[in-house]
């Protein structure tokens, strides 16, 4: 009777091997199934965190370039500033944010296939062509920053006219007129400061041009009417910048 007993009582204490190798093969199979679930959402977690910093990024650098006529060259430029009195950064909040994986973002500027820039994660290996590459690109340079398009909004409209760069005597012997501008401005030297040219192709801010449109050298253009608008002044500058073309 005493050894059923004590037979009875050491099965209680515990589980046996057989007990403990099912438990330990479903505790294995559940992780099997749960630990790809749970890691999943972490990748979309990172996931959702770069689209959203190189969103931010992407801002900062369309911001710099309506102050700068220009794409940065690297993305420190949104924060640390540069030698020109047009940079009016920091365009972050903070300094520039690595990716969710601890690897700085990649930035060039023009980026391939023309594209004005590419901002890149290259993921959780950090390596070109690895795992979870994200680029943001921009394609469209903006729609007026083009000489027909600045041709019809301003000079056609607000300079071209009689008593002004208009006619065989044009004001200062510059003819604005439709088919007249591009070799009346470019590379030409400017009347009132004939050190630097009406327009230098990819040099908005040693332009005399973009000066007088301004109004840092006076009298501020166009003499007739309102002075332009921060839109229009912002595709001369990128026109120039982009190599004041045909």
């Amino acid at each position: 009777m005493k050894k059923n007993q004590l037979r009875k009582t050491n099965c209680e204490k515990g589980f046996t091997l057989i007990e403990l190798t099912i438990v330990i093969i479903i505790l294995g199979l559940m992780a099997a199934l749960v630990a790809p679930r749970m890691f999943g959402k972490v990748d979309k977690a990172q996931q959702n965190t770069t689209q959203t910093q190189i969103s931010l990024l992407s801002t900062a650098c369309d911001t710099f370039r309506l102050d700068m006529g220009r794409f940065p060259e690297s993305l420190g430029e949104l924060t640390n500033p540069v030698d020109s009195k047009r940079w009016e950064g920091p365009y972050l909040p903070k300094a520039v944010p690595k990716d969710p994986w601890d690897n700085p973002y990649g930035y060039r500027s023009p980026g391939d296939n023309s594209r004005d820039y590419d901002i890149i994660s290259y993921g959780a290996d950090g390596t070109e062509g690895g795992d979870f590459e994200v680029t943001f690109t921009v394609t469209t340079p903006p729609s007026g920053a083009t000489l027909a398009a600045i041709q019809a909004s301003v000079f056609t409209p607000s300079c071209a006219v009689s008593g002004c760069h208009f006619g065989a005597t044009p004001a200062g012997g510059m003819n604005l007129e439709d088919g007249q501008t591009l070799g009346n401005v470019v590379n030409v030297p400017s009347v009132g400061m004939p050190t630097i040219d009406r327009v230098e192709p990819g040099d908005p801010d040693n332009s005399f041009l973009i000066r007088r449109i301004e109004g840092t050298v006076a009298p501020q253009m166009p003499l007739i009417g309102a002075p332009l608008d921060q839109a229009l002044i912002d595709d001369i500058r990128q026109w120039i910048f982009d190599g004041a073309n045909p």
